[in-house]
């Protein structure tokens, strides 16, 4: 997991965190998969509010091609499906839908989670 950021005038315009290879953990939905050698997936994208629209992801997107993406045949993102700008810029940078994953949503934000653990031991 590497963090990089695309800079103008010393401003972070964009950041995301790389995972090249090994297991990439969906956090909202509890599901994990393993990205081959070859793979790579994107994690926590964020463009400035200012900069969106302008292409911005795709040039961050180009950057990481150059670099740490070299060699890679697969880029993974996961974008939530009510973010129809950041689905648009996944668009415009070459990305494709390649499925959707449903979880239980309550409130907008909160994510409700039931784990089986067993009891606290008594002290």
């Amino acid at each position: 997991l590497r963090y990089f950021s695309l800079r103008d005038a010393g401003i972070a315009m964009a950041s995301t965190w790389l995972v090249r290879a090994g297991e990439r953990f969906l956090d909202e939905a509890m599901l994990s998969f393993r990205l081959d050698a070859e793979s790579a997936c994107l994690r926590d994208v964020f463009v400035r509010a200012d900069a969106r629209g302008r292409g911005v992801f795709a040039t961050l997107v180009r950057a990481l091609d150059d670099g740490p993406l070299r060699g890679c045949r697969n880029l993974w993102s996961c974008v939530d499906s009510s973010n129809g700008a950041s689905r648009a810029a996944h668009r415009r940078a070459g990305f494709e839908l390649a499925g959707t994953v449903a979880v239980v949503n309550a409130w907008e934000r909160v994510l409700w989670r039931r784990l089986d653990l067993p009891a606290s031991p008594e002290i």
